[in-house]
């Protein structure tokens, strides 16, 4: 008895070849072999010839149609999606891999078989005619059973038609190729991922085997462990070396793309110039317009904060009655220039998701705010008189919803213009200082300036961000106490607790994206303390790195960051919401691994695993414990970079080299120590031997390699609880001590920023 299916030569065109063998239920089951998957081939006349996707076997079939509709089936390796044109009969032939086998065929009135699972079998003239099949690697050729399971067709696929599906897993077969050439490059160097192009690698990635590699993930390469950790660090760039391009990485650029030719550097230099110019102009252009839109709002231009290439951030403020003052940051994209209006529209929805989360930036609504002082009048009463003719633009948008919270659904609502919400009328109240049309003229100006998706208010951090008080510890030659490294920390996990859980911070019955929410601490829920239940739809970051964790103020005597000031998670424009839909669409799955800065990309986006069995298909991939496992660990993964940083001051190694090491088992009554791999392994050196021994481990547990080895929510929530307050830390450091440290950094008191 053998274990493999009876062996079939390479699949030839129908009208050029007979079929070589006839693979029949009968056939199959007189050697004893049972496929992984079962396929169903239709036909209504008397015979086929259907080469497999991979061009390994040539299958020939000679079935009546009634036989069809009874429920047989012919069992084909590796049940791909196979498409060829039955010429007799003018109908479509399909193969469809499905994962139950107690699906049967439906037949129509003729007695053709019409569909079977999830697919429909079109007949019509419209068939195409066949396809060569495409050859893979031979060494991987249909074997025996696979214990990989095939997942099942989503329910959206049902009645697409044959050409389409074909057409899209050709387009995911490219993108495998691509990023698969890709991230080689990436583990070879910096410098190798900085020079790769797509087009002119495209001669050699459109023709890399998918699996490059058969099996499964042999796993990390042997380390020894007698190497030293002290010297590991010489390689290491300083922030404070070239702030523009942190780590080298401009300095690596400009070497990969040096001319060839005097010619050349100097097209290269005008093109430079000719683009700086013209985003020069676009943000000046956005200056203007944002000035003109907001002063009838009553809301003033300071300065501005920075810009880059799709945009400029700017900093406003408001002017109340009674003299308080409120800073307003406004985020535009000159993108809007190429009609893009919905240009931060994915950046505001996230922000939407995370209203109310106290480590996690917050929006600012203008029509949240109070009248500003009566010296803004005058700009007001021409505005009432002239109209909204300043933001035609802006009056444009529409809202979206991308999002159901409760079904888990993802899909998008458009509202017109006259379903968009309206502000709030006086209703014959009498405003001291105001006249019913200036405050009705001022609050429609702030709501469609709230409506907007290509301008964002956001609250005023005016510490900067953790790089650039990594760049201050730097000039200065210090390093954080333990003290404010514990805060820091829990800051940024209790940030990824909010984004663990989207949404759950909104106050019932208030809309997220028009008001403001009382910000509340985020604690762990119950049901994801021990580690048991994950999250539906957690929101995952992608680029969560020092230059996007902001610095605030300090708070009030008797607050929790009285002392050091509190750390909030920013620009989530990349995020994604890691729902069903998306966990279980490959072709997002593997785009994905693009998502970020090459410094800080995740395991979960460049592990090997994907050039094994993770990229024959989702079912394989799903199996793989790093490769595309994207949830709330994948932001613990960063912020274990970011503190990581923090100690060592340096930028994380690309490509980063993982290392073994032992932990505390988090399963009560286990005394023997856990083992994993870890990339944050040299902040093990003796070089940061002054750093708590216990802060240092558990960020190498966030960066470990495996994401499920990385600590539970619940663990890490109560392992801060006992060390942010430690009694020997309290010691050592007094409170005092803690705050002048802090504003010593800053080089500022703490009176003059907050």
């Amino acid at each position: 008895m053998t274990d493999s299916p009876p062996s079939l030569s390479p699949g030839k065109s129908p009208r050029t070849s007979k079929p070589r063998a006839l693979l029949t239920q009968s056939a199959l089951d007189h050697v004893g072999w049972t496929p992984p998957r079962i396929a169903l081939l239709t036909n209504t006349h008397e015979s086929a010839t259907l080469p497999v996707l991979d061009g390994e076997a040539s299958i020939a079939f000679s079935q009546s149609a009634n036989a069809l509709a009874t429920g047989s089936t012919v069992h084909i390796p590796p049940g791909r999606l196979v498409r060829r044109h039955n010429a007799t009969s003018n109908l479509r032939v399909g193969v469809a891999s499905i994962s139950s086998p107690g699906i049967s065929p439906s037949a129509d009135a003729n007695g053709r078989v019409t569909h079977f699972g999830q697919f429909n079998i079109r007949s019509g003239a419209g068939a195409t005619p066949p396809r060569k099949s495409v050859r893979s690697d031979p060494d991987h050729a249909p074997g025996p059973a696979s214990p990989f399971v095939q997942a099942p067709i989503p329910p959206t696929r049902v009645g697409t038609d044959i050409a389409q599906i074909f057409a899209e897993e050709r387009a995911l077969l490219r993108i495998k190729q691509c990023l698969t050439d890709r991230f080689l490059c990436y583990h070879e160097s910096m410098e190798h991922w900085l020079c790769w192009h797509r087009d002119m690698r495209r001669p050699l990635w459109s023709r890399l085997p998918i699996p490059l590699h058969g099996g499964d993930w042999p796993g990390h390469p042997r380390v020894r462990l007698g190497e030293d950790l002290d010297a590991l660090l010489s390689y290491q760039l300083k922030f404070g070396r070239n702030r523009q391009a942190p780590g080298g990485v401009r300095g690596l650029f400009n070497r990969a793309r040096r001319p060839l030719g005097r010619a050349r550097g100097i097209m290269r230099r005008l093109r430079q110039g000719r683009v700086q110019d013209d985003n020069r102009k676009n943000v000046d252009g956005l200056q203007a317009r944002l000035v003109r839109d907001f002063e009838p709002a009553g809301i003033r231009f300071k300065r501005r904060l920075g810009q880059g290439g799709f945009g400029a951030v700017f900093l406003f403020e408001m002017i109340g009655e009674k003299g308080s003052t409120y800073p307003i940051v406004v985020k535009g994209s000159t993108r809007e220039m190429l009609n893009d209006s919905n240009a931060l529209g994915d950046e505001i929805d996230n922000l939407n998701w995370m209203n109310g989360a106290s480590h996690f930036i917050q929006r600012i609504f203008l029509q949240d705010l109070p009248l500003p002082t009566a010296s803004r009048r005058r700009k007001i009463r021409l505005s009432a008189r002239k109209g909204m003719a300043t933001v035609r633009e802006i009056a444009r948008q529409t809202k979206q919803i991308v999002y159901d919270f409760h079904d888990g659904a993802s899909f998008r609502l458009q509202q017109p213009q006259s379903e968009i919400r309206q502000p709030p009328r006086p209703a014959g109240r009498s405003i001291p200082g105001y006249t019913a049309q200036e405050v009705d003229a001022l609050q429609r100006r702030r709501v469609r300036l709230d409506n907007a998706r290509n301008i964002l208010m956001l609250e005023n951090m005016p510490r900067g961000d953790i790089q650039e008080l990594i760049n201050k510890l730097v000039e200065k030659n210090l390093r954080l106490s333990n003290r404010a490294l514990w805060t820091i920390f829990e800051c940024l996990f209790k940030g990824c607790v909010g984004m663990a859980t989207p949404g759950r911070f909104h106050e019932h019955g208030k809309d997220a994206s028009a008001h403001a929410m009382v910000e509340q601490d985020e604690t762990v829920p119950e049901w994801l303390h021990d580690g048991t239940e994950m999250p539906a739809w957690p929101m995952v970051h992608f680029d969560l790195d020092p230059q996007n964790a902001l610095v605030g103020n300090f708070e009030e005597a008797g607050g929790a960051y009285e002392n050091v000031p509190i750390v909030k998670i920013a620009d989530p424009g990349l995020a994604v919401i890691m729902d069903d839909a998306k966990r279980n669409n490959e072709a997002l799955l593997w785009s994905l691994r693009c998502q970020g800065k090459a410094q800080y990309l995740q395991p979960e986006q460049v592990t090997r695993e994907w050039e094994y069995r993770a990229a024959t298909d989702l079912a394989n991939l799903a199996m793989e414990s790093t490769a595309g496992n994207y949830n709330w660990w994948s932001n613990l993964y960063h912020i274990g970079w970011i503190m990581w940083s923090l100690v060592t001051h340096c930028f994380p190694p690309v490509p980063p080299r993982a290392w073994p090491y032992t932990y505390a088992s988090e399963e009560a009554g286990v005394v023997e120590d856990a083992k994993g791999y870890t990339y944050g392994m040299h902040i093990m050196a003796t070089d940061f031997d002054d750093c708590d021994l216990e802060l240092r481990r558990q960020i190498l547990r966030c960066l470990d390699h495996d994401p499920t080895k990385r600590p539970k929510m619940g663990w890490l929530e109560a392992v801060f609880v006992f060390n942010v307050g430690r009694p020997d830390l309290l010691e050592a450091e007094s409170d005092e001590q803690l705050r002048a440290h802090v504003n010593y950094v800053y080089g500022q008191p703490a009176s003059a920023l907050g």
